[in-house]
């Protein structure tokens, strides 16, 4: 049995198959238009700008800053990418001004997360077809970073060593909340890793109260959509779960290298949530780290901002 420590580093063979940065790459997806947010980000900025543009917190970073700073912990920075859209450009390009051109992937327009992901899946494997990607989004706080970095570090082994399926971050419950994605873990499984990382019996998308209060007695954990697994794993789930999003976009970004068709793609295309559409659908192709102590928040909401906000101001 093989479980995550963060006081000291693994030694067994699982460790030894975990992946060398030169095969890692990470993606941070930074192309939704936050509106949820507006009202807030529009106070803070003094514009229209998406909240991952705008310094949420009150720390003097913004949100995509952030992020880049967490996911350079186990990923170099010239291999994380960024997904972003292209009405944003005026927002995002002075903060990633330093980024290579060719990692910042431009939408032609919003799509959702599940067109992001599979467009930002195909771009890297242009850049290496072996790739083991992390997906992170740019909204999140973790409140104890040096911890939850040890659990993405965990991630990336075990997609290594399970080559075929995406690992899933699961946050353990505080409350049983209905705005998260829940994951049920399973009992035991067919995985030869056992312990922190255990298959997924069940996706719940944003269930109702009475759901949430159970699957919280059951010990399921909060989906973060912080995932890894290798880009086959990405491709294989998506295509399996919806194939004709699968088709839309994997066959002209093959076609047409230089993405002349992109835009008439997405304008096609319709939206696609990669939590609902893509892992409710395919629970067999995925498995879950189970996270605790890492202070998580998606900051979702104007309330989970400013409770987040506020707590930063009080810490010492």
């Amino acid at each position: 049995m093989i479980r995550l420590t963060t006081s000291k580093p693994m030694t067994t063979d699982y460790e030894k198959a975990g992946t060398s940065r030169r095969r890692r790459w990470g993606v941070v997806l930074a192309g939704g238009d936050g509106s949820r947010l507006q009202d807030l980000s529009r106070r803070i900025a003094g514009d229209e700008r998406p909240k991952q543009f705008c310094d949420m917190l009150g720390s003097g970073s913004t949100l995509l800053q952030h992020t880049a700073n967490r996911v350079g912990r186990n990923i170099s920075q010239d291999q994380i990418a960024y997904v972003v859209t292209r009405a944003h450009e005026r927002y995002y390009k002075p903060l990633l001004e330093a980024v290579h051109p060719e990692c910042v992937f431009e939408q032609p327009t919003n799509r959702g997360t599940g067109v992001a992901i599979l467009f930002s899946i195909l771009k890297v494997m242009r850049f290496d077809p072996s790739a083991v990607v992390g997906i992170f989004p740019s909204d999140h706080y973790f409140s104890d970073e040096a911890v939850y970095s040890k659990y993405v570090e965990f991630m990336f082994n075990g997609a290594e060593y399970l080559p075929e399926r995406v690992v899933l971050l699961g946050i353990r419950a505080g409350h049983p909340e209905t705005e998260y994605g829940w994951i049920e873990p399973a009992r035991s499984g067919i995985l030869p890793v056992d312990g922190c990382l255990r298959p997924v019996k069940r996706f719940w998308e944003k269930p109702p109260l009475d759901i949430a209060e159970k699957l919280m007695r059951q010990k399921c954990v909060w989906n973060s959509m912080v995932m890894v697994g290798t880009a086959r794993a990405f491709l294989n789930l998506i295509r399996k779960a919806n194939p004709a999003l699968f088709a839309s976009v994997t066959l002209p970004a093959i076609s047409d290298p230089e993405q002349r068709v992109l835009s008439s793609v997405y304008c096609d295309v319709p939206n696609v949530d990669f939590s609902g559409a893509i892992l409710a659908c395919c629970p067999d192709e995925l498995s879950v780290v189970s996270a605790s102590h890492i202070g998580w928040s998606d900051l979702g909401s104007p309330d989970r901002v400013l409770e987040t906000a506020e707590l930063l101001r009080s810490l010492p």
